[in-house]
């Protein structure tokens, strides 16, 4: 009877060192680009650099064509470049062996539109006081806003908001671009 216990002993242990378990059989998990695109897309005329942005899972190496930078995997990761392509190509090389690319498309955009010097003269006044709401606007085609009224039409270059508020008010001033972008600003003036 003990010789009977033995042996089976020996063979259930031989046969648990000799088999792997099904986590050691499974293969790797290919490589995977999560994410792969340019910020700010399309790139305002006049910009120089940009944001190209990746992440990866499962890749041991990751490569950029055209090489602006060094490289590694990574889930979130952003480069600042000078574009000097429209079109990049992200590749992902995973464990296995296996291969996964991706492209990104740089366009390029109307000028940037923004407001510059924006300056209110007070933000608290009394019933019926005068207040100053001006600002510039670089490359704005267009400017509308109020209450009030401009003191030069809504001048994009340079202008004046001008009102009387009997009570508190919040002024909105929007610029309009060539590309039909916009920007805006808003501020709140109370009335004691």
């Amino acid at each position: 009877m003990r010789a009977r216990n033995a042996v089976l002993l020996v063979s259930l242990l031989g046969c648990a060192c000799n088999h792997k378990s099904a986590e050691q059989q499974r293969p790797p998990d290919p490589a995977k680009i999560t994410q792969f695109y340019a910020y700010p897309n399309p790139l305002p005329a006049g910009e120089k650099e940009l944001r190209l942005c990746y992440g990866v899972e499962d890749a041991v190496t990751v490569e950029l064509d055209p090489q602006v930078d060094r490289m590694w995997p990574s889930i979130a990761r952003c480069l600042q470049i000078e574009p000097v392509r429209k079109t990049y190509t992200l590749t992902a090389h995973g464990k296995a062996g296996d291969t996964v690319t991706k492209k990104v498309e740089v366009t390029f955009g109307p000028p940037r539109l923004e407001f510059l010097d924006v300056s209110i003269n007070k933000t608290r006044v009394s019933p019926g006081e005068q207040v100053s709401f001006c600002f510039k606007a670089k490359n704005a085609t267009s400017i509308s806003g109020g209450p009030g009224t401009f003191l030069r039409g809504g001048n994009p270059q340079q202008d004046c908001l001008i009102d009387h508020p009997t009570h508190g008010t919040t002024y909105v001033m929007e610029a309009k671009g060539p590309g039909g972008q916009l920007d805006s600003r808003t501020i709140e003036v109370d009335v004691r």
